[in-house]
């Protein structure tokens, strides 16, 4: 039965994207999430948002740090259900908020919406759908 990783260029390319996309909204949760906690009493149900947002971020993290891992024996369900919930946080923040209403305002400051969290959504995305064409071809030829 053959290995079924990424070939080692495509993996650091991967990686190297990854980290790109997901640094930035690292370093900026811990304050947008204190400001979130602090900042807006008058909105409570926002401190929801808080730990979907770090679930799916942290998600982000072990896809990235376990790709490897993941292309062989394919993600567990917990990184599925960690990217849908960083996905609902965002997309619901993005929504209270008024944040990136559109494709043309992230196109316009690219950077911004990699650090509001687009870029671990992005890279999350990305890493899953390796690791199903990854598994799906072990599958097919093993």
């Amino acid at each position: 039965m053959a290995r079924n990783t990424l070939r080692p260029v495509a993996a650091w390319i991967l990686f190297i994207l990854s980290m790109a996309l997901i640094v930035p909204a690292t370093l900026t949760y811990i304050p947008a999430s204190l400001y979130l906690f602090l900042g807006i009493p008058e909105a409570p149900g926002l401190i929801l948002f808080i730990p979907l947002a770090g679930y799916g971020l942290y998600c982000s993290w072990c896809i990235t740090l376990k790709m490897d891992e993941y292309t062989q024996f394919g993600a567990p369900l917990h990184i599925y259900i960690g990217v849908l919930a960083g996905t609902i946080g965002l997309l619901m923040l993005t929504k209270i908020f008024g944040i990136h209403r559109s494709i043309q305002e992230m196109m316009e400051n690219p950077f911004s919406a990699i650090i509001s969290g687009y870029g671990p959504l992005i890279s999350s995305y990305t890493s899953l759908l390796v690791i199903f064409f990854m598994r799906r071809t072990v599958v097919d030829h093993g």
